[in-house]
């Protein structure tokens, strides 16, 4: 999905800023500059990387997979394409052969044999600062570009994990 461009100004420049959903990250473009986010990479949980249409499984359901072995087949504009897992465990099916998959579409899931191989992003609950002592958030004054700047310079310092 691409969204439309947005105007971004800071510090006295302008900057068109761009962002593209893919399969399994998410594309920012702003100015000539491109960064790469990864999404979450869940190894229990087998998806379609491009559109196509699923031909068959090579290992049947609740079958036994191990990292590297190919699991099902998929024809993508004309051509088939194998698919691997990259953890060891029992898969179980989720799409049946001939189902058309969209980019990203779910497959199949596996119970990973060492289930300590995921590592799941956890949902931040705490509290960003809001009074002034050592260490955060400092406002130089009450003015909208004056406050921006402040949570622009303590947003970077928590980026760059200071």
């Amino acid at each position: 999905m691409v969204s439309a461009g947005l105007l971004v100004s800071i510090d006295t420049q302008s900057y068109v800023t761009f962002m593209k959903e893919e399969v399994d990250r998410y594309r920012v473009v702003i100015g000539n500059q491109t960064c790469v986010f990864d999404k979450e990479n869940d190894p229990t949980m087998l998806r379609s990387p491009s559109a196509g249409k699923l031909l068959g499984y090579l290992v049947e359901d609740n079958g036994h997979v191990y990292a590297g072995q190919a699991y099902a087949e998929i024809e993508v504009m004309k051509m088939v394409m194998t698919l691997t897992t990259s953890e060891s465990g029992y898969i179980h099916y989720c799409k049946r052969p001939g189902a058309v998959l969209d980019a990203g579409a779910l497959i199949a899931r596996v119970e990973l044999d060492d289930p300590s191989k995921v590592t799941t992003a956890k949902l931040f609950e705490g509290t960003f600062p809001t009074e002034v002592n050592e260490g955060s958030v400092v406002s130089l004054g009450d003015k909208l570009n004056q406050v921006f700047q402040a949570c622009k310079s303590n947003l970077e310092n928590i980026l760059a994990g200071n």
